[in-house]
């Protein structure tokens, strides 16, 4: 059994469009992504800095899920109705995915709840979905 978890990123270009791969950040704090080698040549372009975020696991439908996600998920307690909330993937300083749920006294869930949510958006292209009335 193969319990190693695979490495690889996202990270959004200019032109609005994501790339998947590894990370390359360079000196100067430019970051890219490596998408492979064709035809001898690394295949790399550059994407801005802060929509980079790495792969964390994937949702009850088996999208891949990355820091920065926003995830619609089911938390289950000794309670008869699961309890829904929206929350971000982010990591903490230890390099641990959590969910984080702005508005909580207790707002930081295990990602394992990733099994019982969905991804609906990303904080680079749906904040609004995190706006609470």
């Amino acid at each position: 059994m193969n319990n190693l978890r695979e490495i690889k990123f996202r990270g959004k270009q200019h032109d609005g469009s994501w790339l998947y791969g590894s990370l390359i950040v360079y000196k100067d704090g430019a970051t890219a992504i490596h998408r492979g080698i064709r035809e001898r040549l690394f295949e790399s372009e550059y994407v801005i800095t802060k929509t980079v975020g790495q792969f964390t696991g994937q949702d009850k439908n088996g999208m891949e899920v990355y820091d920065g996600d926003i995830v619609e998920f089911e938390y289950i307690i000794k309670h008869p109705t699961p309890i829904k909330y929206v929350g971000v993937v982010k990591r903490n300083k230890y390099g641990h995915s959590y969910l984080h749920v702005e508005g909580l006294e207790y707002s930081e869930f295990h990602i394992e709840n990733l099994k019982t949510g969905e991804v609906v958006g990303n904080i680079h292209d749906n904040k609004e979905l995190l706006k609470t009335e």
